[in-house]
């Protein structure tokens, strides 16, 4: 008897199997696919077919020393699985890991550069980590505006399109429509 009963309904699928079915779709909408995992580092469950389509693994799990290729004589903060980085989180948020990457000659992303921060109790007041977080904030925020600014314009061509009539018709009914 299983020590866990599967409740009704749920279908438990292996790593490869539920990865196989999810990263076809992952991949047209994203431009670098990384994983996270808690499992052990060596991922044995994940195949290396599999493994071929993800550029950046991060991983909290143990055995950091079975990931093959080891960089830094065994470091246990970067390896490599099947061609793949992989990177090992520290144990309970004790540092703050920063990952950078880029793009190859043959549009895929590639590991460019990795380090950390070590954190301790004052990390609130840390100024590289500040200035980390302002950084990507900022960066963000650009990006975002960037988008939202792209939309409207996508809106705005549409609207030339349209005829007077057509026009007012449609702002009329978003101007009022009840907002939810």
């Amino acid at each position: 008897m299983p020590l866990i009963s599967r409740p009704a309904g749920i279908n438990i699928l292996p790593p490869s199997d539920a990865l196989r079915k999810l990263l076809p779709t992952v991949k047209k909408q994203a431009d670098a696919i990384i994983l996270l995992s808690h499992a052990n580092v060596a991922m044995p469950e994940i195949e290396d077919d599999v493994m071929a389509q993800i550029d950046v693994v991060i991983t909290s799990g143990d055995g950091a020393s079975e990931t093959h290729d080891c960089d830094a004589e065994g470091s246990e903060s970067q390896g490599t699985l099947h061609n793949t980085p992989v990177l090992k989180a520290e144990s309970k948020g004790l540092s703050l890991g920063i990952a950078t990457l880029d793009i190859n000659k043959k549009a895929k992303p590639v590991l460019a550069e990795n380090s950390s921060i070590t954190l301790d109790q004052s990390v609130h007041g840390d100024e590289n980590i500040l200035r980390i977080a302002e950084n990507k904030l900022e960066a963000y925020e650009t990006e975002k505006k960037r988008r939202e600014a792209e939309k409207l314009q996508k809106e705005l061509q549409k609207g030339l399109k349209l005829s007077p009539e057509e026009f007012f018709k449609q702002y009329n009914q978003k101007t009022n429509s009840p907002k939810s």
